[in-house]
């Protein structure tokens, strides 16, 4: 099997040092690819060809960055490969993306999130601040005052 270490990635956007990203969620993207390839899922160069095949599928949109397309086709070629994988069934994308951002959600600042988190409360109670109105941040400090 191929790995992202013997080839060379199809045009992606950087430089010698590098791909390059505009926002977190190409790098994100980028990540989730590169991992499923080094834990088996997909060879690198079954990966080009399912990518290439969406480069070519859907070109850039009027509206887009250069960046933004090359992720979206990224995204859409990574969907494409897990659903022919068997790792997410087909449809299944828009739910599972719900559940991370309920994940993402109930988790305490500064944790790992986990797919877990879903469905679980918040340990945590966020505080929804009033505008103009000062935040105590230690008991001990608005005794003080």
């Amino acid at each position: 099997m191929t790995s992202i270490a013997d080839l060379a990635m199809p045009d992606v956007p950087g430089d010698e040092a590098g791909p390059k990203f505009d926002a977190p969620w190409q790098a994100q993207a980028f990540a989730i690819v590169v991992r499923l390839n080094k834990i088996g899922h997909f060879g690198w160069d079954e990966w080009v060809r399912v990518f290439s095949q969406e480069i070519a599928r859907a070109p850039a949109r009027a509206e887009e960055s250069e960046s933004d397309t090359y992720y979206r086709q990224w995204l859409d070629a990574l969907e494409q490969i897990v659903v022919s994988k068997g790792l997410l069934a087909a449809g299944d994308t828009e739910a599972r993306a719900a559940e991370w951002r309920a994940a993402y959600i109930n988790t305490p600042h500064g944790q790992a999130v986990e797919l877990a988190s879903a469905t679980c409360p918040p340990l945590h109670t966020p505080v929804k601040a009033s505008r103009g109105v000062p935040i105590t941040v230690s008991t001990v400090l608005s005794r003080a005052n």
